[in-house]
Order: structure tokens, then sequence, then C-alpha cells
């Protein structure tokens, strides 16, 4: 977007912008884990994109290990916004560092720790598609008075449904151990209907939206959809613990990535 409608792009910020993003992620992989070890432990319907990285649980690592590892990594993004801003002159940066770190805390600790009252799949969405999006944005064209925040709303809806269907799989443990998420609040069912739905919403939204221009954008949005079309036939057989479910999942993740290559493409070719 930085390059669409500012013409600034710089490879080394391209690259130091994917290392912060690497290092958040370390961040919470690992401050999730240390924080939903009991969940996890009664967890039997884990799978490669749910149930944390089961570690701890496997006795793999130690928790005093894990509690360094996610010391380092957060320690590590702070010091990577801080040279931004220092080199740089990116004073923001060291906000939305901090920002990006207390989504987390935000998610899975006290006193707030939505991820346990219904509210964690909105903080997850609103990392991937306004903070994350906003920073990269914010580092390479330097301030934020031309970022597109219609984009980010966009593709809100697909992204949280990306972050409720990873929800499904851990359905039973978490209703064992009271985390309510939105799979415990509404039911798997229930929720395997709003998915998809999410998905063409968002769709949809690229269709209409005045942001991209021209008739690129409805042939574009058949691969996205084809692949939440394929989601469907696997909607089911998708519970807790089966096959089905990792497909209906892996699909879903697949369906957003997807549309985010396409409107990558499109900003760099300049629409």
């Amino acid at each position: 977007m930085a390059f669409y409608l500012t013409g600034a792009f710089q490879r080394t910020l391209f690259l130091t912008i994917h290392l912060f993003g690497l290092l958040v992620q370390l961040y919470i992989v690992y401050a999730n884990d240390y924080a939903d070890l009991q969940v996890d432990l009664e967890n039997r319907t884990h799978t490669i994109f749910s149930g944390g990285s089961r570690v701890l649980v496997e006795g793999l690592i130690a928790p005093r290990e894990i509690g360094i590892a996610i010391l380092l990594s957060a320690g590590s993004t702070l010091g990577v916004a801080w040279a931004l801003s220092y080199t740089l002159g990116r004073n923001l940066a060291p906000a939305f560092a901090i920002i990006s770190l207390a989504l987390l805390w935000a998610y899975s600790y006290p006193p707030l720790q939505l991820s346990y009252r219904g509210g964690g799949e909105i903080l997850q969405a609103l990392g991937l598609t306004v903070v994350l999006p906003a920073f990269s944005y914010y580092v390479q064209a330097g301030d934020l008075g031309g970022f597109p925040y219609s984009v980010p709303l966009i593709l809100f809806p697909i992204n949280l449904g990306v972050a409720f269907s990873t929800t499904l799989p851990d359905y039973p443990a978490d209703l064992r151990g009271g985390k309510r998420t939105l799979a415990v609040i509404v039911r798997p069912k229930t929720l395997k209907r709003i998915i998809p739905a999410l998905n063409a919403l968002t769709c949809l939204l690229v269709m209409i939206s005045p942001v991209f221009h021209g008739a690129w954008q409805w042939y574009a949005m058949i691969p996205p959809l084809a692949i939440t079309a394929a989601m469907l036939a696997f909607m089911r057989d998708a519970v807790p613990g089966q096959r089905a479910m990792t497909y209906f999942v892996g699909l879903n993740i697949a369906s957003l990535l997807c549309l985010v290559s396409v409107l990558t493409l499109y900003f760099f070719v300049g629409g």
C-alpha cells in the first residue's frame, strides 16, 4: 500500500518489518503456550493450526525456558522498534511495538484475558488487519497520513473468520477449561456457518470498494471464493478430532492467504 500510494519501498525496511513480525509471532507463540498450559494439557483434538505448539505439554521445553524465550522475543521486538526510531526517525515504532505486545497480553493474561471471555478472536483480527499493516505502512512511508483505513476494514471479516476457525478444533478442551471462545459461546455448528459468510463478505467488499479500480477485482475474487466453497464440502464432517476439521481450517487459512496475495499484487503492479 505504501508503494502504491506514495512510491515508498525499501528492501532493507521490508526485511526489517518482517523481522519485527517474526519476533512478535515468536512472542505470541511462547506467551500463549505458557498461559494456556492447563487447557492444552486436556486438549486431545489439537491440529497443526490449533492447540498450541505442544512443547510444554510434551515436556520438550521447561516452563522456565519458555519464560526466558518470552522475555527475549519481547525485548528483541522492542529493540527493533527502538532501532527504527533512533536510526530513521520512525518515532511511533516503539508505540506500535508496545501495542503489539499488549494485544497478546490482553488476549491471554489477566486482568483482561479476553481469549477466555469471548473477545480473543477480535483482538487477533485487529492485530493482523490494523496494527501490523499500519506499522508496515508507517515504516515504509514515514507517516500515516495516507494510510487507507478502508483496506483493514475490508480485510477484517475474513481475518476474523480465520481467528474463529482456529478455535473450532479446540472446542472440547476449551469447554472443559472454561475458555469462552466463540466456538464455546455459539457452538461449532453455528460458527462453521458464520466463517464462510465472513470470507464472502470480504470478497464482496473488495468487489465494490472504490479503493480498487477496474473489473479485475471481480475476477480476482474467484480463487478465494472457490477455496471458500471447497470448505463447504468438509463442513458437516468438520468436528474436533476428525481430519475433516483440519481440512476445513486449512482451506479457510488458504482463502485468506490467496486474497491477501491478490491484493498485494494489485498494489505492486499499480492497479
